[in-house]
């Protein structure tokens, strides 16, 4: 796997313990957003443009753009669409002549009023850093200074359990910052795919706790350390892997993602989910991962037939069919920023910064 890197700040919490009461506050702040008057809302977009106005009583474009990166927030970040949406449309119909083109730059108070204020409630956090990092530009300088510290870092070798993920290229290097905030940077190699592997573990565990409940899970799964090798044959003394995190507990977490449905639409469904925890950017799938998976999982067929024999598996499941579905789930790919996002998103209480 390429050195890649993501970085989650703000409120780190577990998928299970802990998870509803930042979620709570998350559904607060969400209840006192849509609760802001129209008054409130024109008096805060007032405040807004006096600050940003200049000499001659227009606010620059690239002074509103500067604002908002400095506060971390990017600007096609979803949350302020609208006005991007809105600046794109007013400078494309002003390149009719190179006066309206060069005002296009400019924004008039009543032209301002327009372009924002679908996006006020956002621009306003902005503006009086209602933020998790308050100094991100402080914070980020601290985190380029440690990317710089171990870009010369050449030491160890990609994974090669699986012989496809041996051929990363081990160069790459990157490191993407998402906040519960939604505040954002990325330096390095940070939109290059790789095979997320292991990582879509608690994934699929955040996933199949939603769908059935931490009782019904855990009636399959236990939720302690092994002690033991990830991929050991074993399990605990109740006949149960010992956790989701280790191979054995993350084959049955697959057997209990929507039984209901055939392969495909399984596999589909978990997919959407992904990209709902990384606000809709990439998530793509590596096929020669999963087929080289596959070809050398011999300790994992062996689990699956192991655990079949204890009972661990829900009734009528088909090993070689989660098998599939597990080896599907971890040859799918993000990048460091996608990754970044779905760290947040597990951060923040199960609710993606980004698209609520």
């Amino acid at each position: 796997m390429e050195n890649g890197c993501s970085i989650i700040v703000g409120e780190k919490k577990a998928c299970c313990g802990g998870a509803e009461t930042h979620e709570m506050k998350n559904r607060s702040r969400s209840a006192n957003e849509k609760n802001m008057s129209v008054e409130e809302q024109e008096r805060a977009i007032e405040i807004i443009f006096k600050i940003l106005k200049d000499k001659k009583g227009r606010v620059p474009v690239n002074k509103l753009f500067s604002v908002i990166e400095e506060a971390g927030v990017g600007l096609n970040d979803p949350r302020l669409k609208e006005i991007m949406e809105n600046i794109t449309e007013l400078q494309r119909k002003s390149m009719k002549t190179e006066e309206l083109a060069k005002d296009s730059y400019f924004l008039d108070k009543e032209t301002f009023k327009k372009i924002v204020s679908h996006n006020c409630v956002m621009l306003h956090r902005i503006m009086t850093n209602d933020f998790v990092i308050q100094q991100f530009k402080n914070f980020w300088d601290e985190i380029l200074n440690i990317y710089e510290d171990c870009k010369s870092f050449d030491e160890g070798d990609p994974a090669d359990y699986i012989p496809q993920l041996a051929r990363a290229n081990r160069s790459h290097w990157g490191v993407s910052v998402c906040t519960v905030d939604g505040q954002r940077a990325n330096i390095g190699d940070t939109s290059i795919p790789f095979c997320i592997q292991s990582a879509s573990k608690p994934l699929n565990y955040a996933l199949a706790i939603t769908l059935l409940g931490a009782k019904t899970v855990h009636e399959y799964i236990g939720y302690e350390p092994s002690g033991i090798s990830f991929n050991s044959i074993a399990l605990n003394k109740e006949n149960k892997p010992h956790n989701p995190m280790i191979n054995s507990g993350a084959i049955v977490t697959c057997s209990l993602l929507h039984t209901d449905l055939k392969l495909a639409d399984r596999f589909d469904n978990v997919i959407n989910e992904y990209k709902k925890m990384a606000g809709l950017e990439f998530i793509g799938f590596s096929n020669p991962t999963f087929l080289s998976e596959r070809e050398t999982a011999d300790r994992n067929f062996c689990l699956g037939y192991y655990m079949k024999e204890n009972g661990c598996f829900p009734a009528g499941t088909n090993v070689l069919e989660v098998l599939d579905f597990y080896f599907q789930l971890c040859s799918v790919e993000i990048t460091c920023e996608s990754g970044a996002v779905i760290a947040a998103t597990l951060a923040n209480g199960g609710i993606c910064p980004l698209t609520g």
